[in-house]
């Protein structure tokens, strides 16, 4: 179990990326805490895929640290959670975000921020990065870089404190961590698919070699996408990218 008072903050300047940070420095962390990395700029960012994130100064930008026993747990969750730690967050600050599944927070179609998850095995179990970008304050000429549409706080005309966030979404993730390593993902099935923007729609889902195409149905209580196939066939997906 993982205790607010014992969370560790490190709020940097400019940094290349948070997430590459933890990696380089993951020997001289604690692993026994639960580290939040932060910084108010990225000079090089990324998100899923490889992609890169564009990160101008202003915005918020973390990583999650923290060490998981040597078991059998499904991981791919734990971005999941994390999104919707975020929406819980954002929603209670009249912030009207939906999920696009695995991991993206979304308003009107359009991307506020997203989640890149990393797992790696050291000796005193499974350590977790969670790295994690959220638009406040982005201009358009910077939202046009962005290779999809995209939207910041600032334009739904809410200006919220960085560090404050960062700090409220801590505080969520740790309190469902806690429940997920008690009783899996069954307790946020409903939560999540109550904000799953996708679900009943038309979808195109690429496995990283096919693309499918079908109905979005929801997810499973495990966290799988479920996509209706043309021939009426369900198919329950693990991972992978959803297409509009």
């Amino acid at each position: 179990m993982f205790a607010l008072n014992q969370v560790n903050y490190i709020d940097f300047g400019t940094i290349d990326s948070t997430n590459t940070w933890v990696k380089k420095n993951l020997e001289d962390l604690d692993l026994n805490r639960f580290h939040c990395i932060s910084a108010k700029e990225q000079t090089a960012g990324r998100g899923r895929f490889k992609r890169n994130w564009i990160s101008p100064a202003g915005n918020l930008f973390c990583s999650f640290v923290f060490n998981l026993p040597k078991q059998n747990l499904p991981f791919y969750n734990l971005g999941e959670l994390m999104t919707l730690s975020c929406a819980s967050v954002l929603h209670r600050l009249n912030i009207p975000i939906d999920i696009k599944w695995p991991n993206d927070l979304i308003i009107h179609g359009k991307k506020l921020g997203g989640v890149l998850t990393e797992i790696s095995i050291v000796d005193q179990g499974i350590v977790v990065i969670i790295g994690l970008g959220i638009n406040l304050v982005i201009s358009e000429e910077q939202l046009k870089k962005i290779d999809q549409p995209a939207i910041s706080c600032e334009q739904l005309g809410v200006k919220p404190d960085r560090k404050k966030l960062i700090q409220l979404i801590t505080m969520q993730f740790i309190e469902d961590l806690n429940v997920w390593l008690q009783e899996g993902f069954l307790p946020f099935h409903q939560p999540y698919e109550q904000r799953l923007a996708i679900k009943d729609k038309e979808i195109t889902y690429d496995d990283g070699s096919h693309l499918h195409r079908g109905i979005c149905r929801g997810i499973t209580s495990q966290g799988k996408l479920l996509l209706e196939l043309e021939d009426g066939a369900i198919k329950e997906l693990l991972s992978g990218e959803v297409i509009y």
